[in-house]
């Protein structure tokens, strides 16, 4: 399989934490959800240089701004009200950590 045509790796707890924090710094400060925002371009930079998934798995767009945006996009769905059948993970994630006060994230 080439690099081009891998797909995107599934993902996990720990980048759906920090996509939840993102998320809730962006509704703090009242900011659009963009593949441009700086702060998806950074955790999507971070999520690019941490080693949780090997670089061989990892294909050319991996944890691209766009597919980052993606995650945080459902989150603010999440948020209000909105029900997925196929994000069980993020919606642990969402379940166990969305009552913490965000400033203590």
């Amino acid at each position: 399989m080439s690099e081009n045509n891998r797909k995107n790796i599934p993902w996990t707890e720990e980048e759906y934490l920090l996509a939840l924090i993102v998320y809730q710094d962006i509704k703090r400060c009242g900011e659009a959800i963009s593949a441009s925002n700086p702060k998806i371009i950074a955790l999507s930079q971070l999520l690019q240089t941490l080693d949780i998934h090997p670089q061989s798995e990892r294909g050319d767009h991996f944890r691209e701004p766009d597919g980052v945006r993606s995650r945080i996009s459902y989150f603010k769905r999440m948020d209000e009200g909105m029900e997925f059948g196929d994000r069980n993970l993020q919606y642990l994630v969402w379940n166990k950590w969305r009552g913490i006060n965000e400033s203590k994230l």
